[in-house]
């Protein structure tokens, strides 16, 4: 078992895992262009003549619950196994500091995957609101606390335990680049609706575009709507970003263990 698992590793390179991840938003980014703005193939008149109220592909692939979203719950559950496999392996073999960093990496992307995939700040949100009012602000205060808190947990573990994992260049520079990512995606995600800073900024890169008046005269919002650039902006670029963070984190916890099959004095702490 362990010498076909070493085999796996040596066959898979962590780049690979990242490339897969970018190869699909170009993918999606491609049939987003040719079929909102050259309506290739027709994409965009089926929307339209099927009633959708927003018929555009970027909008479809990326919203929630999207063949994006998706694909980001594939790697949070890759990680979150890795993630477990590593600590244990680690565990195992007494290196004990390096096991309790990927332990504590788990258990902050399990809860970011049920984030991800089943809104928990907003059914906390929900209770919220219930007992201190359904204002705005209460929204804003909730979703800031949700995030932070779950940073703080996930730099708590980077803080405290990751420079037992930090000798492995590659899975330094992707958990770098998973977590720089992640709080820019936080941050934004949770102060969106402050002074409707998406809707603003979305409309604007629209416009610089130049897409801002073929794509608003076609899109029409519902009764509890935003603008069509909130959507851009919490859809199309937001959902692209997560993605990107959630292969660096996978990417960052295979690199590891791959590095830990293939010679496990790379989890050595007394140097």
């Amino acid at each position: 078992m362990n010498r076909k698992l070493l085999q796996g590793c040596s066959s898979i390179r962590p780049a690979h895992i990242f490339c897969s991840a970018l190869a699909y938003l170009a993918l999606a980014w491609l049939i987003s262009y040719l079929g909102d703005v050259h309506n290739f193939l027709g994409l965009t008149d089926r929307l339209i003549n099927r009633g959708a109220e927003r018929p555009f592909m970027w909008y479809y692939l990326f919203m929630e619950g999207s063949p994006t979203e998706m694909v980001q719950w594939l790697y949070l559950s890759a990680t979150v196994v890795l993630c477990g496999l590593t600590s244990g392996r680690l565990a195992a073999k007494n290196y004990r500091l390096p096991a309790r960093f990927f332990l504590l990496m788990g258990i902050g992307v399990v809860t970011m995957l049920m984030e991800d995939a089943g809104n928990l700040r907003h059914q906390i949100k929900y209770y919220f609101r219930l007992a201190l009012g359904d204002t705005m602000l209460v929204g804003i205060a909730v979703e800031m606390l949700f995030f932070g808190l779950l940073g703080l947990f996930m730099l708590y573990a980077l803080v405290r335990y990751g420079r037992y994992v930090w000798r492995q260049r590659m899975t330094r520079n992707f958990l770098g680049l998973g977590y720089i990512s992640y709080a820019v995606a936080s941050l934004a995600s949770g102060t969106r609706h402050f002074a409707d800073w998406y809707d603003h900024a979305g409309n604007w890169l629209l416009q610089v575009v130049g897409l801002y008046e073929p794509f608003n005269a076609r899109f029409v919002p519902t009764a509890v709507g935003r603008p069509i650039g909130f959507y851009v902006m919490d859809f199309f670029l937001e959902e692209s970003l997560e993605l990107v963070a959630a292969a660096a984190l996978c990417t960052a916890a295979y690199a590891y263990y791959r590095a830990l099959c293939l010679d496990h004095r790379i989890a050595r702490t007394d140097d």
